[in-house]
């Protein structure tokens, strides 16, 4: 892939090589800011392969930002959506499994936060094995979590620190915030929800209804 994309005057590694170099010099004096900037970089390009029709290369570059940072949970969500893309569903579904273990285990209370995020994917490769079951669940327990979380002080921090990376660190993201992503969950969760109630059982058609309330 490296090798066609360079044909047509691509040449990733060069490119994240003058990036990263980039980087090391602006960020030289703050280790945790620079890897997370490497990590968003990584993602962002990542998304733009997507975009371009080169999911596979999207992959390593996610695999890749794991390695620098093993508890980034973004670098987890890209890879299960880089998976769903290519339609690698069991892998999507073990990546997902391994993040909420990685969650569960945690001491730290922003890691946790991402919790609910991890349900919202494994609602979305439900909805791509058409396990409708899958979904809802996944779904209910996405907003469930969700409805405790963004009133904490911990929450309103991580949307801070997001605002600043997207503007500051990586103004090119077009300001592709946590924030932002979460509101368009959301939208996605209580819509898909929506549509499936009438077709589960009254008991499920009641506790969609309370959520969703």
């Amino acid at each position: 892939m490296a090798f066609l994309l360079k044909l047509f005057g691509i040449d990733l590694e060069g490119e994240k090589k003058d990036k990263f170099r980039e980087l090391e010099t602006k960020w030289a004096s703050d280790p945790e800011i620079l890897k997370h900037a490497k990590v968003g970089w990584l993602l962002s390009r990542g998304q733009e392969m997507v975009q371009k029709g080169y999911p596979n290369q999207a992959i390593r570059d996610s695999e890749e930002a794991l390695q620098i940072d093993p508890e980034s949970i973004a670098a987890y969500q890209a890879l299960m959506s880089e998976y769903i893309i290519t339609k690698r569903f069991g892998d999507a579904a073990k990546t997902s499994t391994r993040c909420l273990d990685m969650i569960e285990k945690s001491g730290n209370e922003e890691v946790k936060m991402h919790k609910m995020h991890i349900y919202f994917m494994q609602g979305m490769i439900g909805l791509e094995m058409k396990d409708m079951e899958v979904v809802a669940q996944c779904f209910l327990l996405f907003l469930k979590e969700e409805k405790k979380a963004v009133t904490s002080p911990v929450w309103q921090k991580m949307v801070k620190e997001s605002n600043l990376v997207s503007e500051h660190i990586l103004p090119d993201d077009k300001g592709n915030s946590l924030e932002k992503e979460h509101l368009e969950y959301v939208r996605i969760a209580k819509e898909t929800l929506t549509e499936l109630k009438s077709g589960l059982n009254p008991e499920a058609q009641k506790l969609i209804s309370k959520v969703l309330s």
